[in-house]
């Protein structure tokens, strides 16, 4: 009835745990599909070794180069079975993941989209990381049917995904979860959620992998809001600019004391502030 679904790119440093959560899950996917990104760093070579010794679930590889958003879109297509269940291989998973999700369906086979949560895995995190976690306030308590959801734990019908014109692959950096979230939302006749958090994201620890998160999400949000209103915003592309230069000045001349972390914090949020009003909706909507 499942279909888990993930994409990665040299990911060595967590693939070995992702694939012992699968192999230890209480209940296993109908299959599993990920679209490698033409990894080097001995990724794709794990990957297969793994589909060829495990064989409780149906496993599909696909090497392909493309963006996350594109590679997901492939894997979602290469599918057979009515759910789509979203991984992402940079967490770690609760045994009864799978389960939880399985047991919603067989309950009421009407359900189209379920939202899932997740914690933050906060083992070696910085203080920068983790001050900008609480600015974020990106961990939730209690989900709602209009809780965006993410692609580290989400199940959908195929059917609603097909529904909605599928994943927006022109997106490059980020946020491709983030509309297709909102289109699930809006298009679903019968959703539900897990609140309990199942799956754990594993955090940046230092502050270079701080920023490139901040800056992948922020160009994501961008570009769907380029995509909602048609046009550039060029005051945002001139202080994103500005930002990311006073910020590499920061990196060159100041040690790390509290302080300075906190400034740091500050320029790695204002540039994502200013792409968060720039990705405000418009009143724009698509029909389902």
């Amino acid at each position: 009835m499942i279909s888990v679904v993930t994409t990665c790119w040299n990911e060595l440093e967590t693939i070995g745990l992702w694939i012992n959560d699968i192999e230890n899950q209480s209940e296993f996917p109908a299959e599993i599909i990920i679209v490698d990104n033409l990894s080097t760093d001995g990724t794709l070579e794990i990957l297969n070794s793994w589909k060829e010794n495990f064989k409780k679930s149906k496993i599909k590889i696909i090497s392909k180069k493309c963006s996350v958003s594109k590679g997901r879109d492939i894997a979602i297509k290469n599918s057979s079975f009515p759910f789509i269940l979203s991984s992402d291989i940079g967490t770690r998973i609760n045994n009864n993941w799978v389960k939880s999700f399985s047991l919603l369906i067989k309950k009421d086979p009407s359900l189209e989209l379920v939202i899932g949560n997740y914690y933050f895995i906060r083992t070696h995190m910085s203080e920068l990381t983790r001050n900008y976690d609480r600015l974020m306030k990106g961990e939730r308590s209690n989900l709602n049917i209009n809780s965006l959801g993410s692609n580290r734990n989400i199940l959908y019908s195929r059917e609603l995904y097909d529904k909605v014109g599928g994943m927006p692959t022109h997106l490059k950096f980020a946020g491709d979860d983030t509309y297709l979230s909102k289109r699930l939302i809006e298009c679903s006749s019968n959703t539900n959620v897990i609140n309990e958090p199942l799956v754990g994201w594993i955090r940046p620890i230092d502050k270079v992998g701080l920023y490139k998160e901040a800056r992948a999400y922020g160009f994501g949000d961008g570009q769907i809001s380029h995509m909602l209103s048609g046009k550039e915003d060029n005051l945002y592309n001139r202080l994103n600019e500005l930002i990311k230069i006073l910020f590499y000045g920061f990196m060159k001349i100041i040690k790390y004391s509290v302080f300075w972390n906190w400034i740091l914090l500050l320029c790695i949020h204002s540039r994502r502030t200013f792409i968060y009003f720039v990705a405000k909706q418009k009143g724009m909507k698509q029909k389902c």
